[in-house]
């Protein structure tokens, strides 16, 4: 039994009157940011039952709660415990609150709510975060929330979750693209993914497969770019040669085969078949000497 690794668990489990303001869920629930905080949580209930051991654990590497370890690396420490305890809200401001709990044969699952703001993006989170029996914190995600970015980007994620531990997810990514001439105003990117809370309180967040073909997709090794808009189906692609670069907009054509497109610069006959990879991660350009782009989803 490693000692160090129990001692360090038992220092840093919840405490018991931090979980009983987590009042038990009733399963199925839709999750979003709208959902009624059951309890306030201040810097004394946030800092050594969530931060602390969100940011000691491996779990805290992950996307999913990048935020929130964020919060707690030594350099932003003192500011966060600053906007936890200040009464006043300013131009930056940071709460938590507890939404409720869900008692599992060998894990304890908590819904905790998080609301930041500055004076040009408004954030609001919500985590599903598990623990053992005994209050040890052990993984976690980010399940649902909204935001905005300084009218360049607004986000929603709305989920599920299911009394099995499964969940699921939705999301849509409003872009402004009113820097890219010729292209319409904004780009909305939609996605969906199911997890589940296995064994022992593990989270398998799920694999995001995108809806659709809207996205910025960036060569790597060329770092020519491909802005593809889909709205309702009608589809349109912009290229640049590089970042900055001015955008041609190319003639769309639908190809007919495995849902592929066939595109056209604007003085060429000469066609390049764009396909997506199964989930829209990656973008593969067919050119026409034979060669073969794959472009990476950058949004």
């Amino acid at each position: 039994m490693n000692f160090a690794a129990l001692l360090l668990a038992s220092t840093l489990a919840a405490s018991p009157a931090f979980l009983a303001k987590f009042p038990t869920l009733k399963l199925p629930l839709g999750v979003d940011d709208r959902l009624k905080p059951a309890a306030a949580l201040g810097a004394r209930d946030a800092i050594p039952n969530l931060l602390e051991p969100i940011s000691q654990s491996p779990a805290s590497n992950t996307d999913g709660l990048s935020g929130l370890r964020a919060l707690w690396i030594p350099a932003a420490q003192a500011q966060t415990r600053a906007l936890l305890g200040a009464r006043d809200a300013g131009s930056e401001t940071l709460a938590f609150s507890a939404i409720g709990k869900v008692v599992r044969e060998d894990s304890l699952v908590l819904l905790v709510r998080e609301a930041r703001s500055s004076d040009l993006t408004a954030e609001t989170n919500v985590y599903l975060l598990t623990f053992t029996p005994a209050g040890a914190f052990v993984d976690g995600t980010r399940l649902a929330g909204a935001g905005v970015a300084n009218e360049a980007m607004s986000s929603r994620i709305e989920a599920r979750l299911l009394a099995d531990g499964t969940f699921s997810r939705s999301s849509q990514f409003v872009l402004a693209t009113h820097d890219l001439e010729g292209a319409p105003d904004d780009m909305t990117i939609r996605s969906e993914s199911k997890g589940r809370i296995g064994a022992g309180g593990k989270v398998d967040p799920g694999e995001r497969h995108y809806l659709g073909w809207s996205g910025v997709f960036v060569d790597a090794a060329s770092k020519e770019v491909l802005h593809i808009y889909d709205a309702q189906g009608v589809v349109s692609v912009f290229y640049q040669s590089g970042p900055g670069k001015p955008p041609q907009r190319l003639k769309v054509q639908d190809h007919g085969k495995n849902g592929a497109l066939l595109v056209h610069f604007a003085k060429s006959p000469k066609g390049h078949v764009l396909s997506l990879e199964e989930g829209g991660e990656q973008l593969y350009c067919a050119n026409p000497d034979g060669k073969q782009q794959t472009f990476v989803r950058g949004w």
